[in-house]
């Protein structure tokens, strides 16, 4: 075997090893402490429900074109992240769903917070947008108080009674 076919196989092989680490979650997620200006691997939004989170008692109003979140506690909601998760269907293939992201600052006790479907975006540093219309069939949101709260409503006729 030659030596520029040997030093051919050893560079794809450490791009390959190179790519396979890249797409590796664990690898991925910490690469920005290696890499300051790996931006790419980094998501824009976390949402990380705690194992015990604080129950958010709201009420949750959906339609194609948004959300009404509404907090019924005392206590103010701080840094607000909204997951909402949309059913797409291809005609083809069964269903499947697909999460957007939301964030608002504060929703003060008693009031609601309308959040267009506009407002929606991926987690990724792509942020791609949602679409305009979609068939939301879960909501969940995590907020700040005194810890993170959570609230979880499914919508629709899947929806647990």
């Amino acid at each position: 075997m030659s030596r520029a076919r040997v030093w051919l196989k050893l560079a794809l092989g450490l791009l390959v090893l190179g790519v396979v680490l890249l797409l590796t979650p664990p690898v991925r997620t910490n690469l920005g402490s290696y890499l300051p200006w790996a931006w790419f691997t980094r998501d824009w939004i976390l949402f990380d429900i705690p194992r015990q989170p604080l129950v958010l008692t709201g009420e949750v109003l959906a339609d194609s074109k948004g959300v009404r979140i509404c907090n019924r506690t005392s206590a103010r909601w701080k840094d607000v992240v909204v997951r909402i998760t949309s059913e797409v269907s291809t005609g083809v293939a069964p269903p499947f769903e697909t999460p957007f992201f939301a964030k608002t600052q504060t929703i003060t006790s008693g009031e609601c917070r309308d959040i267009l479907a506009s407002e929606f975006s991926s987690a990724s540093w792509k942020k791609i947008p949602a679409p305009s219309r979609m068939n939301i069939v879960r909501v969940e949101v995590l907020a700040s108080v005194q810890g993170t709260g959570y609230l979880d409503t499914r919508i629709g006729p899947s929806a647990p009674r």
